[in-house]
C-alpha cells in the first residue's frame, strides 16, 4: 500500500519542480573505466553505440547477458581519459565481475568509485538561473552533457540529467567535500529536500531504477527506453541477436 504524501514532501516536491531544490540521492554505483580499449569493451557489452561518444557527452544503455536479459540500466559518461558507468546503488560488485569476465587482452582497468564520490540532484524551474550565477562555466544544455567546474573553489562535475520533467542537474564531488558543498548550496537559498521528494520526480519522468523497476528477467524493450538506450544499427554486442529479433 502506498504511503500518503506528507505536507513536507509536498513542499519539497514543489521546490524541485516550480522552484529550486537540492536532494542527496539514494546511493548510486559508479564504475570508472580507463585504458585505451575502455570504449570498445563497453561498446561490445551494452545496447547503445558508446563508440560515438565524445568527451563531456553521455548516453543511456542496458548491460545485457547472452540471452539479451538486462543486467543493468546504466548512464555512460565519457571523459577525456576515462568512461564512467553510473547506475543504481548496490551493483558495483556484479557489474565489475561482469565486465572483468570479458577483459582478456584489452587495455582496460576497472575502478569502483562508489565510495569515493557523492552526488546531489538540483531541480526546478529556477535552477538554471541560480547555478549560472554560482558557476564560472556554461551549464550543460544537452541531455547527459557534463562539464567540470568549481563551486567556491571546490572541484565538481555538473551534468544535465533526465530525472525530472523539469530542469534538472546532477552535481558530483569527492566524498570528503560533500558536507561543504551541501552548506554552500543551502546557503544560496536552495531548499534541502529528502530523497522521497526526488523519487516522485523520477517516477513522473519515467526514469527506471534497476531492481526496483527492472530485473534480470526483463528484456530491454520492456523498459520503454528504446530511443534513449538502444541502438539498432551498431552491430554485434552481447545479447544483440535476441534484442534485434524483438
Amino acid at each position: 500500500m502506498t504511503e500518503p504524501i506528507t505536507a513536507q514532501i509536498k513542499a519539497e516536491y514543489d521546490a524541485l519542480t516550480s522552484g529550486i531544490g537540492v536532494a542527496a540521492l539514494r546511493p548510486q554505483t559508479w564504475i570508472e573505466l580507463t585504458g585505451e580499449d575502455r570504449l570498445t569493451l563497453l561498446h561490445n557489452l551494452c545496447t547503445n553505440d558508446v563508440n560515438r561518444l565524445e568527451p563531456q557527452t553521455g548516453c543511456e544503455a542496458f548491460l545485457t547477458d547472452v540471452r539479451g536479459k538486462v543486467l543493468g540500466h546504466v548512464i555512460v559518461l565519457c571523459g577525456p581519459q576515462s568512461v564512467t558507468i553510473e547506475t543504481t546503488g548496490g551493483q558495483a560488485e556484479s557489474i565489475v565481475q561482469h565486465l572483468d569476465r570479458y577483459i582478456i587482452q584489452e587495455d582496460v582497468v576497472l575502478h569502483d568509485q562508489t565510495q569515493a564520490w557523492h552526488q546531489w540532484l538540483l531541480a526546478g524551474e529556477q535552477v538554471a538561473d541560480l547555478l549560472s550565477k554560482e558557476l564560472t562555466v556554461l551549464l550543460p544544455e544537452q541531455d547527459l552533457q557534463h562539464v567540470e567546474a568549481q563551486l567556491q573553489s571546490i572541484p565538481i562535475s555538473i551534468r544535465n540529467v533526465p530525472w525530472s520533467r523539469y530542469p534538472c542537474y546532477a552535481i558530483n564531488s569527492q566524498q570528503q567535500q560533500a558536507a561543504a558543498i551541501e552548506q554552500i548550496l543551502v546557503a544560496t537559498g536552495i531548499k534541502s529536500c529528502l530523497p522521497e521528494a526526488a523519487e516522485i520526480c523520477r517516477i513522473e519522468a519515467g526514469f527506471p531504477h534497476y531492481e526496483q523497476d527492472i530485473t534480470d528477467s526483463n528484456l530491454p524493450q520492456e523498459i520503454d527506453r528504446n530511443d534513449r538506450a538502444i541502438s539498432f544499427t551498431k552491430g554485434c554486442y552481447l545479447g544483440q541477436e535476441t534484442i534485434a529479433r524483438i
